[in-house]
């Protein structure tokens, strides 16, 4: 997740506490950040965080459409 953006157009880094405002979508404020930037969280509240050392958890946090995890499925 590259942004979390809320109904008023406030869009941050993430959905923790200490993520960074990337400005307003409505009143032309946004923009992505020059470089990523490391989570200053020690557990990170969102669910779809990606943590180094734990990549077995990520594939739970993506949607795959039904066609192509046929397709994975027949590889195995």
């Amino acid at each position: 997740m590259y942004a979390k953006i809320y109904s008023n157009g406030d869009a941050f880094s993430c959905c923790a506490k200490s993520s960074v405002k990337l400005g307003n979508l409505i009143d032309g404020t946004f923009s992505l950040l020059e470089e990523p930037i490391l989570c200053k969280e020690k557990d990170c509240p969102c669910w779809k965080r990606m943590v180094i050392g734990k990549e077995e958890f990520w594939a739970e946090h993506w949607v795959v459409p039904e066609d192509a995890r046929s397709l994975l499925k027949n590889k195995k």
